[in-house]
């Protein structure tokens, strides 16, 4: 009796415990994947509405897009349909439930309100190809708008 109550307290419910907190853990970051707008990025720039009638447009190019190539990554950023001058717009990549280490591009003005900047999608040594691209813009007169962006990279682009 004093055998089997050893094995439920060291073994038993500990496991229990790992197991119900990974079923958490990825359950969040399916929910994190749903809560995020899909940008199929081969087929051409993604928008979303970042609120206060801020819209950003976001793209990668050139296509298709492959991990470990240089690439542009392009931010349009409107309001109300005119051009937004003078932010400050940074992309962070990560992927979706996977720490892959800090990857963020810092982008400069190309146009009014178009800013562009190099970046590099890594390869993920599991083979994963959906990422997410998180845009931070710091507007003039202290407004702040952010995005996010999920999207395929590589031979799985078209998923």
């Amino acid at each position: 009796m004093i055998r089997i109550r050893n094995f439920l307290a060291v073994f038993f419910l500990p496991a229990c415990f790992l197991i119900i907190l990974a079923g958490g853990f990825f359950a969040h970051a399916r929910a994190a994947q749903a809560k995020n707008k899909n940008c199929d990025i081969e087929k051409g720039a993604c928008q979303e509405t970042a609120g206060k009638g801020i819209s950003l447009c976001f793209d990668i190019l050139p296509k298709p897009v492959l991990p470990m190539s240089q690439s542009i990554c392009r931010v349009v950023i409107s309001k109300a349909g005119s051009p937004v001058a003078g932010a400050s717009v940074t992309v962070a990549f990560s992927m979706p439930g996977m720490f892959m280490g800090p990857n963020i591009s810092r982008l400069h003005q190309k146009a009014i309100g178009a800013y562009e900047g190099r970046c590099v999608i890594v390869r993920c040594p599991s083979g994963g190809s959906l990422w997410r691209a998180d845009v931070d813009a710091r507007l003039p007169g202290n407004g702040h708008i952010r995005g996010s962006f999920v999207f395929r990279v590589g031979r799985d682009a078209g998923r």
